[in-house]
């Protein structure tokens, strides 16, 4: 009942009042039990696993390194593994191999910084600029785009060279450009891309870049582009934590921490998980065993290296749903991304998780 020192009008506010902050302090109580659950989630390590002192610790695993190497000699490969946490950044595994002198291969420190050709993988960084934009775009050009779904799950090239060509006409080059280097790919500042396993890792295409050229870059990804483990790792790693990026001890690039949308990471991340299961990485579908689950993006070439390089660029899915770990590889003339890279890659995994 009102006092003789108020109003229905007082009271009434007062009520509101008291609601909005009942209900307020629920919406508060109900983010940070979420956000403990989600943390508790993130720290629970696979107990079988050799690596889950290091997990723990979030520092490398010295055993998964060693692993990586054992994969690549136990197939005469030089290539180069990494494995990081999706949600800290932080390294779980980097390690690779080099030529010997007179043949073989032997075990050789990897370098964070040297560049890959992204070969395939390239499509990831195409589609997520598209996804970006495709709401500001002309109706016309989204009308005649193909399908990004299908075009990363079966990895095909006209498409991709068909969508790189419609998106530099309808946003321009340099916000293309400017897209790239916010996923966390710079332009070169002068000059060209390493070669493989080389310096720099960066992008040497402009607004001058022929069509032909600017199509067959950003689909096929082996000329005026390459980049690097980590810069692939930390691009994986937004898509995996819904468009945020948590740098790692290795970046030494300058990037925005929000990536991209949480609904381009989104798309994407199904995009990577249908790759693996009916698509071009469909060779390790069931790597993992029934708990895990794996999504990528294999790439393969150049059109002239017989036998071909293969990169295999993923994510660890756990049986709950969210992304944990990213996992690259590549590897020099070892045929197909979907053979030796994701094979090497999903094996890696099953290792650090202890399968």
């Amino acid at each position: 009942m009102p006092t003789a020192n108020s109003s229905p009008r007082i009271d009434f506010l007062r009520a509101g009042s008291l609601l909005l902050g009942g209900v307020l302090f629920s919406c508060a109580s109900l983010l940070a039990a979420d956000a403990l659950a989600y943390r508790t989630r993130q720290e629970r390590f696979p107990a079988s696993s050799p690596c889950a002192s290091a997990l723990k610790k979030g520092v490398v695993c010295p055993a998964a390194n060693e692993e990586i190497v054992r994969l690549l000699l136990a197939r005469a490969l030089v290539g180069v593994a990494i494995m990081q946490n999706v949600h800290t950044g932080k390294t779980v595994a980097f390690a690779g191999t080099a030529s010997q002198p007179g043949g073989g291969v032997r075990p050789q420190p990897a370098l964070p910084h040297a560049s890959i050709l992204p070969l395939s993988t390239v499509k990831l960084m195409l589609a997520a600029s598209w996804l970006e934009h495709e709401d500001s775009i002309d109706p016309q050009f989204r009308k005649n785009a193909p399908n990004i779904h299908e075009l990363l799950v079966q990895g095909r090239d006209e498409p991709g060279r068909q969508l790189a060509l419609l998106l530099r006409r309808s946003i321009g080059s340099d916000a293309v450009l400017g897209d790239l280097a916010r996923f966390g790919f710079p332009l070169c500042g002068s000059g060209k891309p390493g070669r493989p396993l080389s310096m720099p890792a960066c992008v040497s295409l402009t607004a001058q870049t022929s069509d032909a050229d600017w199509a067959s870059s950003l689909s096929i990804g082996e000329t005026d582009i390459t980049v690097s483990l980590e810069q692939l790792s930390g691009f994986l790693c937004a898509i995996g934590k819904t468009g945020v990026m948590v740098l790692s001890s290795l970046h030494t690039t300058s990037v925005p921490s929000n990536l991209m949308s949480r609904t381009t990471a989104d798309q994407l991340e199904v995009a990577m998980l249908d790759a693996v299961a009916i698509g071009s990485s469909k060779g390790i579908r069931d790597r993992l065993g029934p708990e895990w689950k794996m999504g990528g993006k294999t790439g393969t070439g150049p059109a002239d290296s017989h036998p071909y390089d293969g990169i295999f660029a993923g994510l660890v899915f756990d049986h709950d749903g969210p992304a944990r770990y990213t996992v690259v590889c590549y590897v020099r003339n070892g045929g197909p991304g979907g053979g030796a890279a994701a094979e090497i890659a999903s094996d890696l995994a099953r290792f650090v998780l202890g399968l």
